[in-house]
């Protein structure tokens, strides 16, 4: 996958905040969706590194806490890079959780 463009990264950021009021909340786990997708948003609009990722969202004090939150924000950091699994964009990975 090629590096997004800023016209590229905008219209993922608009697509993340449209989608955020058709998702749960919460999922089956008790995780907020919410606070991911925020997560994945503040990466696309400060362009923060894995490395910034990790220092922004990982509470050293209890990882397990954050392990799904840092996921999703690295996500969305790999993607800015060029480098996603599966050439997916952020948002790809929560439209089946659209209603």
């Amino acid at each position: 996958m090629k590096t997004p463009t800023q016209k590229q990264i905008d219209a993922e950021i608009k697509k993340l905040e449209a989608m955020k009021s058709r998702i749960s909340r919460t999922n089956f786990f008790g995780n907020n969706n919410h606070e991911k997708i925020d997560a994945q948003i503040k990466v696309l609009e400060e362009n923060l590194s894995e490395d910034e990722v990790y220092a922004e969202f990982e509470d050293a004090d209890n990882p397990d806490n954050t392990i799904d939150l840092v996921n999703d924000a690295r996500e969305a950091a790999l993607w800015l890079i060029g480098k996603s699994d599966e050439d997916e964009t952020p948002s790809d990975g929560w439209k089946e959780l659209v209603r």
